[in-house]
């Protein structure tokens, strides 16, 4: 018996169907996985797939706003959040990161802090500290 077909070994009107729509994968002795494409498919394929940090993600994500800054002491016009882990050594990461932005944003006017903890997924959840700045 083939790859379709019910237990009975009959075909079934979706296997007809399907049969010509996908080729499906080919598989040789003991069901390993035969690879179809050329080695030009094979390459495009390793260029596309990059493994991606997740800084070079975030530095991909700046944006020339509209709006200025306003430094008058009141009204917000921009958010930064920022996130950690619950742990002594963590926060004081925190604190230097949180300073360090400050210091390479000119005429940023912090007017309103706001925190919460919750849960952030990876390989496991654990308990995060997410700091919104509102400047």
């Amino acid at each position: 018996m083939g790859l379709e077909g019910n237990s009975k070994g009959r075909s079934t009107p979706w296997d007809a169907e399907n049969k010509a729509a996908t080729n499906g994968p080919k598989f040789g002795l003991l069901g390993n996985l035969k690879s179809t494409a050329t080695s030009s498919e094979e390459s495009e394929v390793m260029k596309s797939t990059k493994v991606k940090t997740v800084a070079s993600i975030l530095d991909k994500h700046k944006h020339e706003f509209k709006r200025p800054m306003n430094v008058t002491g009141t009204g917000a016009t921009r958010v930064k959040t920022f996130h950690v882990r619950l742990s002594e050594t963590a926060m004081m990461s925190l604190d230097d990161h949180i300073n360090e932005w400050l210091d390479d944003t000119p005429g940023a006017e912090v007017k309103f802090c706001n925190t919460a903890v919750g849960l952030f997924e990876a390989k496991r959840s654990e308990p995060h500290l997410i700091m919104n700045i509102w400047y």
